[in-house]
């Protein structure tokens, strides 16, 4: 009708505070109400569901109305089901490219995390000394990637130590490398350390650093980390680690131009709408009144993630579809 829902308008909001063209894009899509034909078509659906429930219910002696009405609407359940979990599987991306990308840089002390920082960050970040544990607190660069915003932390070397202050430093850079969103193991190929292994997640990427004073080393087979071997000193091999990092997160958070949820908020709404909507499928063959209730539900969800539900839309449904009253 000519105004924002509630999702156009953070979208607007979105586009102001943008700082990157991921960002923007995104936004944009928003603001141009993307969002809202995602849960328009949930809606629908739901609503399609809830006239047959509600037909049968309400009207079950009335020509033109199908026996077991209700039953028909568990296949457009299972329907807008797969739709709904489908975005939220997807809202994580959203909400990365909203709110930044952060990158971990992590491994044993003197592996090269600093000098790597600064590599990617093309300055003089973080404080370079020979001497191990001189980064004790987490240094964040802030840069663009890919169209995206990124941060970068460099962290604390991981190692058992008796030292309170490089202890509180090793317990962040472990909080920092669990909540980041890509970890970068660094490893010195001048030793054998290889502990931060245990700390990397599936996707992320080994980095096996000081070439320029130690042979590279053919690293073991594996499939859950891309692996480059780099001289953070001499920048040896830095290309390929930065086109590397440049596709994976065009492949993981810039592939699609759908839109879709971008904050806690819309996860939150769609989540209570597909638990209705699960509810409503395992209540079909039980009561129908308590499936229209959870369907109920569900419409309440998405009129809080912006769309509006009430009984006129429900009732016109009921009347189009199966003739009542004509």
């Amino acid at each position: 009708h000519g105004k924002l829902d509630l999702t156009e308008a953070e979208g607007l909001a979105d586009l102001i505070d943008a700082q990157s063209t991921g960002q923007r894009r995104q936004a944009l899509r928003q603001m141009g109400g993307g969002l809202r034909l995602v849960y328009e078509g949930w809606r629908g659906k739901i609503l399609d569901a809830l006239s047959m429930v509600e037909g049968e219910i309400d009207f079950p002696d009335e020509d033109g109305v199908p026996d077991a009405l209700a039953a028909r609407a568990g296949p457009i359940l299972a329907d807008v089901g797969a739709d709904i979990e489908a975005a939220l599987a997807e809202s994580g991306r959203g909400e990365t490219v909203r709110t930044g990308l952060d990158i971990a840089i992590i491994g044993a002390p003197n592996a090269g995390k600093s000098s790597i920082l600064n590599r990617l960050a093309r300055r003089d970040a973080a404080i370079v000394a020979k001497q191990a544990g001189t980064t004790r607190d987490i240094v964040d660069i802030h840069t663009h990637i890919a169209g995206l915003a990124v941060r970068i932390a460099d962290t604390a070397g991981l190692r058992s130590t008796q030292d309170p202050v490089e202890a509180e430093g090793v317990r962040r850079a472990k909080l920092r490398a669990k909540d980041a969103d890509l970890r970068l193991g660094v490893i010195d190929l001048a030793n054998t350390n290889t502990e931060v292994l245990c700390t990397l997640q599936k996707g992320d990427i080994i980095v096996y650093n000081k070439t320029d004073i130690a042979k590279p080393k053919d690293p073991p087979e594996n499939t859950l980390y891309q692996t480059f071997q780099v001289s953070a000193q001499t920048g040896d091999g830095f290309p390929a680690l930065e086109t590397a990092l440049e596709k994976l997160i065009q492949h993981r958070y810039t592939s699609t131009e759908q839109a879709g949820l971008t904050r806690l908020r819309h996860r939150e709404c769609a989540q209570n709408a597909l638990r209705a909507v699960q509810s409503a499928t395992n209540s079909l063959s039980l009561a129908p009144e308590l499936a229209g209730a959870d369907l109920h539900a569900a419409l309440h969800a998405i009129k809080e993630l912006a769309g509006e539900s009430d009984i006129e839309a429900v009732l016109d449904r009921v009347f189009s579809q199966f003739c009542i009253g004509k």
